[in-house]
């Protein structure tokens, strides 16, 4: 009420600037069918320190006719009607603290282009310059959508037709205004949204005079007529106008309204982005995001196929918010720039092929490709690489290219085209960035310096060999009298001297019985201990220096029907020391030896309603790999399905980070977390299972339930690369001993296990890189749940004779065309480290080009076959190990890892690997994919098809739809993927642009 009555305030001190019908706004809106609006904010706002609400705002509003044309100097003059009753809705985000807010409200006009509600303006800049802003449903269609996308919270909502949503949009701005108790309003609008904009503009602003700027985006001068009709045309930014104005356009527009460009003013601006199309790939796959949570059918999923256009002027538009607010609230204009070189209705190119002119972002000032945009081609655009020569000759040397770019950033920034924290991202993706490294895998022979280094070795060998033996029978000729003893003692010596000069071909011990060093990039570690000592639960725990938990899930984990709650455990764990071997068997028998007490954290995922809960608990050991916590759990089948998750810190290096750059949880929120401490990485054993115990269905009952009281019938442990090797370790001692996991599920780690060692399990080489102690076994026969082992083609290669058959209990896959890194995973550990403010490793997994086969959907599927198998006794599948082209010589894993890499995989027709778990992507292939450590790293690499080859596979888009259709089903009807992974590959195929042609024409200009 309070609001209400600020805004009615506000409303009569307008004056005559006061449209005739005053809108009054609801209370916040909440309920409904979803429970949350719709085209919410994606992720958690209040992390950044933001509130959002929704209101229904109801009144009467007057119809716009045109009085005379649509003239093209945009000097229009419409006419009110009599009134019509009308409700609609506006989504609001405004500063949680009151001092954070700049005064001014961006009021976003709801694209339809889709058919339904689009928002482009909730970007990084705006929240962290403090502005507020208003998402308006000012269209018939819009409000129509609302209705049945959630009958129960917007059944009310009525636009009669679209004559009244000028009328509509200026209403709910001033009712904002008061709202918020803002001092400007900038109206703004994308795509369709800014057509409307613009008729706004050149009629209705000069009538009312309720703005103090007006910006449209990627409309390319068209725009709407008042009415009720949908008619569009061509005009310009009447030059009258006493406000400010921004026009903003890819290149994709500037073709398409050359004839209507406008000359900069005192109060006009245009800027033309050079390279860029109207959907940037990063911002079209964010607003997929929105409408996968939300449920909506995209029509904007056909992307480009080669490679989607990767300048993304949002990053502009977020500099623009800022450019204007000066401009109205300082004086200060922006920068003049001039528009895009067009000659004979073509783009005038430069050397590299990209556009002269316009405004210049760093991947057009420094490029490593040529950036495509054009009306007649998918308006994602292209990226065409350079090839490795053109890089070498452009940029000598890394540093120079990084060097180039940072200056290239800190000038745009300068420009005030984009803002600090671009400047800084430009920076960090220029260090990671292959350049001038070969872009592009040597797909003759994915490991061919291997096989080069391993032959030279070998000949070196044979050569010794020889020698020796020469020596030896001219001794023997000379008459030279040796016992037999001796002799043996000579053949056994050169025999050592071939197994060590193998081993150190490849790399890799075969040492069964102590822990080894290997380097950091493929295996890492954990560690662990147990007891059925005391611990204490403490939490929810809450505040802290940014106010959430570290790793916290990216989104509003509330509109998936989850709660999730941080709670902290101490106690005393003990450490774990082997009697006997850790032998490649994985039979190991560990004993307790000392104590030590210890405080550290979990993050707990569950159901708000006990009644979709499955009954079922993920454990998750956090990986440490990059020097603080990460999960790979953000999977939507672990929701859809009801599964509960904990996330548990249980090593020293996820508490305090590497020393270099600490950003352990002690470094990120000292406030939260400075009562944690794991004394040594002995312990983490004993901690994972006492955290186990804390949420088993044997917990104690007396204390803090993390549960919240739901029913926990089974838990599963798992743990991915470094963590899995710690889960492996895990299951083949501990497990054993305490019996608390029904089911493990071991992730990518190449069966590599961790030693029981009370020291950090990171340690740094002479070099300083960090390096893994680490044991290769098995998982032992004998034991006591279900274990799942996954591994993809990355990992394959280092197993050798530790690749585990399956049996009773253990099921063992590998996920042909897949690589370490999945690619939905690393993009969801790229959004929790962006918006926790932490410098990613994982930012560029792949030099050239991920693979997009996704072992985290098989993931999914296993978590389902791992229930049934338990529950029901119903075995998995048992599905064919990858067909590695290798020597296959027993407990020789030194021999059998070179010749993997060296020979790497039988393939067939499609270059792609024989045999493992066959995704659609390898059933019905488009690209190759596949691995190569060296130049594609963790992320592997993907080659797409020829337009020739796709046409001989597919002559027809219809045939390509069927069979992925087909591929999908029988993967779902196997268990490997969930039923929504099946409809989505169905719906990408559905829109992919198979057979059509890859690489556009871009001779233009030329």
């Amino acid at each position: 009420m309070k609001r209400i009555f600020v805004m009615l305030i506000a409303l009569v001190l307008l004056g005559t600037a006061v449209i005739a019908y005053a809108a009054p706004v609801s209370e916040a809106v909440t309920g409904g069918d979803h429970g949350w609006a719709y085209g919410a904010y994606f992720g958690d706002i209040s992390q950044l320190g933001y509130i959002e609400e929704e209101h229904f705002i109801e009144g009467v509003a007057r119809p716009y006719q045109m009085t005379g044309e649509l003239s093209a100097d945009g000097k229009w003059t419409p006419e009110a009607g009599e009134g019509v009753p009308y409700k609609t809705r506006i989504l609001v985000r405004y500063p949680e603290d009151s001092a954070k807010f700049n005064g001014t409200v961006i009021v976003e006009w709801a694209d339809m282009s889709n058919k339904y509600e689009t928002s482009y303006a909730d970007a990084q800049g705006m929240y962290e310059n403090g502005f507020a802003y208003v998402l308006v449903t000012a269209e018939k269609l819009g409000a129509d959508n609302l209705k049945t996308w959630d009958s129960a919270r917007y059944d009310s909502l009525t636009i009669p037709d679209d004559s009244l949503s000028y009328d509509i949009f200026t209403q709910a701005a001033q009712a904002a205004k008061g709202l918020l108790g803002a001092k400007k309003l900038i109206a703004v609008g994308c795509s369709d949204a800014g057509s409307r904009i613009l008729a706004y503009a050149n009629g209705i602003q000069p009538l009312e005079n309720t703005f103090d700027a007006l910006m449209t985006v990627v409309n390319g001068g068209k725009t709407f007529g008042f009415g009720n009709g949908v008619e569009k045309s061509f005009t310009v930014v009447r030059d009258d106008l006493s406000i400010p104005v921004m026009v903003i356009n890819s290149q994709t527009e500037a073709l398409s309204y050359a004839d209507y460009r406008q000359s900069d003013t005192d109060l006009f601006r245009s800027w033309e982005i050079a390279g860029a199309a109207y959907a940037p790939d990063k911002q079209t796959r964010f607003l997929w995001q929105k409408t996968d949570r939300d449920g909506i059918t995209d029509l904007d999923r056909e992307i480009a196929e080669y490679r989607p256009n990767e300048i993304n002027w949002l990053y502009t538009l977020n500099a623009a918010f800022l450019r204007v607010h000066e401009w109205i609230n300082d004086g200060k204009s922006p920068q003049k720039f001039t528009p895009i070189e067009i000659k004979n209705g073509e783009y005038v190119l430069n050397e590299y092929g990209n556009v002269l002119s316009g405004v210049r972002l760093p991947e057009i000032e420094i490029p490593t490709a040529q950036y495509a945009a054009h009306p007649n081609e998918p308006l994602a655009g292209y990226t065409i690489r350079f090839s490795e020569d053109e890089l070498k000759k452009l940029y000598p040397t890394h540093e120079d290219y990084v060097s180039k770019v940072s200056e290239s950033a800190k000038k745009a920034e300068d420009a005030g085209i984009i803002l600090p924290y671009r400047t800084a991202e430009y920076t960090k993706a220029a260090e990671v960035t292959s350049v001038p490294v070969m872009l592009m895998p040597d797909l003759s022979n994915p490991y061919l310096i291997y096989f080069i280094i391993g032959t030279i070795v070998l000949v070196l060998v044979i050569a010794l060999l020889v020698f020796v033996t020469v020596k030896i029978v001219k001794k023997i000729r000379k008459g030279r009298k040796k016992r037999k003893g001796n002799k043996m003692k000579q053949i056994t010596a050169l025999m050592l001297i071939c197994v060590l000069s193998l081993s150190l071909v490849a790399c890799s011990g075969g040492n069964n019985n102590s822990a080894q060093i290997l380097p950091n990039q493929l295996v890492q570690v954990m560690d662990g201990a147990t007891t059925r000592g005391g611990f204490e639960v403490t939490g929810p725990v809450a505040g802290g220096e940014h106010g959430w938990a570290f790793g916290a899930y990216f989104g509003d984990i509330s509109k998936l029907g989850y709660i999730e709650e941080e709670y902290f455990i101490e106690g005393v764990a003990q450490h774990y020391q082997p009697v006997g071997e850790l032998g490649r068997d994985g039979q190991w028998t560990l004993e307790a030896f000392s104590t030590a007490p210890y405080k550290t954290r979990f993050i707990v995922r569950r159901p708000a309603d006990p009644a979709k809960f499955n009954g079922t608990v993920i454990m998750e050991w956090a990986n440490v790999s990059a020097g603080y916590d990460i999960s790979m759990m953000d999977n939507q089948g672990l929701f859809d399905e009801g599964f509960a998750y904990i996330g548990v810190s249980v090593q020293v290096n996820g508490l305090t980070g590497f020393e270099e750059n600490p950003q352990g949880l002690l470094a990120w929120d000292s406030e939260r977390y400075g009562s944690l401490n794991i004394p040594d990485d002995g312990l983490s054993y004993d901690i994972f299972t006492q955290v186990a115990r804390a949420v088993s269905k044997d917990s104690p009952k007396d204390g803090v339930d993390p549960m919240g009281g739901l029913e926990v019938k089974k838990l599963f442990a798992m743990g991915e690369s470094q963590s899995g090797g710690r889960v492996l370790s895990y299951t083949n001692g501990v497990q054993p001993i305490e019996g608390l996991f029904d089911g493990i599920v071991l992730i990518v780690n190449a069966g590599r296990g961790n030693d029981f060692l009370d020291e950090m399990a990171h340690v740094k080489d002479e070099s300083g890189e960090t390096q893994l102690r680490n044991v290769e076994s098995r998982v032992r026969e004998d034991i006591n749940c279900k274990v799942f082992i996954m591994n993809t083609q990355t990992e394959s290669a280092f197993l050798g004779s530790l690749s585990q058959p399956d049996s009773a209990n253990i099921r063992s896959l590998q996920v042909a065309g897949a690589a370490h890194g999945a690619p939905s995973i690393v993009e969801s550990i790229n959004q929790r480290t962006d918006r926790d403010g932490i410098s990613n490793i994982f930012s560029e997994l792949s030099a050239y080009d991920m693979t997009v086969v996704d072992w985290s959907y098989v993931f999914e599927g296993i978590l389902i076959q791992l229930e049934n198998w338990i529950d029901n006794g119903t075995e998995p599948p048992h599905i064919s190990e990858m067909e590695a082209a290798n020597w296959i010589l027993p407990n020789v894993d030194s021999v059998n890892m070179l010749m993997s890499m060296v020979f790497g995989y039988h393939e067939d027709e499609y270059k792609n690997a024989k045999g493992g778990v066959r995704l659609p992507e390898l059933e019905v292939p488009t690209a190759r994919y596949s691995v190569n450590m060296l130049t594609s790293g963790l992320g592997g690499y993907r080659i797409p098809f020829t337009e020739e080859e796709l046409l001989k596979l597919y002559p027809t888009h219809q045939d390509y739809v069927d069979k992925v259709t087909a591929a999908a089903r029988a993967a779902e009807a196997a268990g490997l993927i969930l039923p929504y992974r099946a409809e989505q590959y169905i719906k990408e195929a559905e829109a992919a642009p198979v057979p059509r042609a890859v690489v556009p024409e871009l001779s233009y200009g030329k």
